[in-house]
């Protein structure tokens, strides 16, 4: 039976752990009656994104649901209508914002997600293979029920459920407009998960702070979900068991080989890269083969990885796994020898060898795969795999150098198969004050009275505008903005985004043509009445020569 490397195996979710309901707080409670609504009959012309939590949707024109037999007697309609009026790919910094609060409410219930999720992106990604272009991060894990057929996916079903639930939740927000894949929703997942988990500063494991915002910000969006999945692309997932039953160092070498097979030669990573995404194996139990619950073999590769390890090792707020270089410490300083020939004799830490993995038992629980072991030595046969133990061991040394590894090969990983354009979320906000508290406790405050609406218009608007100026700078900007389009834009272009708006025509703005406008929009934002930039700056001169 072969798996990803069993990243992050999963377990249950017990019923009373599933999911925490968080209260979803409007904006705008007044304007919000307006357009609630419980079946296709209050309104027209559909009741879509019902609430889960309220029984409530909102009326729209956009994807219909299935009308409900049984109409509300009095269907009362009135106002301007709903916030959205149209459903982009690309979410906004608040509706990212929204969902890391959902996310880390949800696993803050049931900690075993983290290494759930991870494995999660790493099974959807790691079904490309660049020699047929077929698979890769599609979300087809989400979409396809019968990818959870393959052994490779085993016990893959609770973490799919949940993350499916979360997507429609989110979605389903009365201030969300967003429609996102099911392959970016896949993909941020396991990118939340190795943000969350780690130190940044004084920031412990398992608490979100704005530095840890600041970098799930960075994320890109706008994965296409494939409508044709096949559950035979799991075959490009690398297994543990290539060497099964052999001696010690063919294992060694058959596990090395499937390691250069798999995720070299089909996923098109590099040796370095391979070794840090094997990384991932720092936090979650091996649940892929032994399930969980009393009596399972599950047990995490390194003390570090265990569910709640980061409360009983740190203490405080820290709370979940710990992901860090504690992996490749292992391989590099727990484990006595220094080749596969000498492991053979000398298996120390593992106390128990099985035909594809090793356990150290009973003190400490811990599991190590074939694939885990062919890392840690040098290659005894380079034609098979190349030495992965340089880049162990390097890894071992350096956590800061393991993460910033890391984080690279997991966005190169997140596109495998990608061939659409992807964006950073964009700037325009329905909600200026966000905390990372749980949901329950989050207060909002709107940007003015306005909707959503108009300050989607807005933006999309001032784009529509910039659309049409000079790239000339000494030609008059037409035509000319409002000052609080000038402000909009002057923020996005300083942040140097290309940010992907609701008609695609518009998205296709490149970096170039924003670098060439933001002379314009400084002059404008100094004074954004003035239209002339000549005739402004020869007046800036002017003052300056007067005595």
């Amino acid at each position: 039976m072969k798996t990803f490397f069993a990243f992050m195996a999963m377990a249950a979710m017990s019923q009373a752990q599933r999911r925490r309901k968080p209260e979803f707080v409007d904006i705008h409670p007044d304007s919000r009656k307006m357009c609630e609504c419980q079946t296709d009959y209050d309104c027209k012309p559909f009741c879509r994104n019902i609430n889960p939590y309220t029984g409530k949707g909102i009326c729209s024109g956009h994807s219909p649901t299935r009308p409900t037999p049984k109409p509300t007697p009095f269907p009362t309609v009135t106002g301007e209508g709903c916030p959205c009026e149209s459903h982009p790919p690309i979410p906004t910094e608040c509706e990212v914002k929204l969902l890391i609060e959902m996310l880390d409410t949800i696993i803050s219930g049931n900690l075993a997600l983290n290494g759930q999720w991870l494995r999660l992106s790493f099974h959807d990604a790691g079904t490309f293979n660049q020699m047929f272009d077929e698979g890769g991060a599609n979300g087809c894990l989400l979409n396809d029920p019968a990818m959870l057929i393959p052994g490779e996916n085993d016990h893959l079903d609770g973490p799919v459920a949940s993350l499916k639930t979360i997507k429609n939740n989110w979605m389903a927000h009365p201030y969300v407009c967003v429609n996102v894949s099911s392959a970016d929703m896949i993909q941020f997942a396991g990118f939340f998960v190795t943000v969350r988990q780690r130190h940044m500063g004084i920031v412990p494991p398992g608490v979100i702070d704005a530095a840890k915002v600041a970098m799930l910000m960075t994320f890109k969006w706008g994965r296409k979900d494939e409508m044709e999945c096949d559950n035979g692309w799991t075959d490009n997932l690398p297994g543990f068991s290539a060497g099964a039953f052999g001696s010690t160092v063919s294992r060694c070498i058959a596990s090395g080989g499937e390691i250069k097979n798999k995720m070299m030669d089909r996923n098109g990573f590099t040796d370095k890269e391979a070794v840090a995404l094997i990384g991932a194996h720092t936090i979650g139990q091996i649940r892929n083969t032994f399930g969980s619950g009393p009596g399972s073999l599950a047990a995490p590769w390194v003390e570090d990885g265990d569910d709640n390890a980061a409360a009983v090792l740190l203490g405080g707020a820290a709370n979940g796994p710990i992901f860090n270089n504690r992996f490749h410490d292992f391989l590099t300083n727990d484990i006595v020898a220094d080749t596969c020939p000498e492991f053979d004799l000398v298996m120390s830490p593992f106390t128990t060898q099985f035909p594809d993995w090793y356990r150290v038992d009973p003190i400490d629980d811990l599991d190590h795969l074939d694939t885990d072991i062919a890392i840690a030595f040098p290659s005894e046969d380079l034609s098979i795999h190349p030495h992965f133990h340089t880049f162990t061991q390097a890894f071992a040394i350096s956590n800061n150098d393991f993460l910033d590894v890391f984080d690279a090969a997991y966005n190169k990983m997140s596109m495998l198969g990608v061939n659409v354009p992807v964006f950073l979320p964009t700037l325009p906000c329905c909600i200026t004050e966000m905390t990372h508290k749980p949901i329950t406790q989050i207060t909002r405050k709107p940007i003015t009275q306005m909707t959503r609406k108009p300050i989607r218009g807005v933006f999309d608007g001032a784009y529509n505008k910039m659309s049409m100026f000079t790239q000339e700078a000494d030609k008059p900007i037409t035509p000319a903005l409002t000052k609080a389009e000038v402000l909009m834009l002057f923020k996005d272009v300083e942040s140097n985004r290309t940010v992907a708006l609701s008609d695609p025509k518009l998205a296709q703005s490149t970096q170039e043509v924003l670098e060439n406008f933001k002379k314009h929009l400084t002059v404008l934002k100094t004074n954004p009445k003035r239209e002339d930039k000549t005739a402004f700056e020869n007046e800036q001169k002017k003052k300056k020569n007067e005595p």
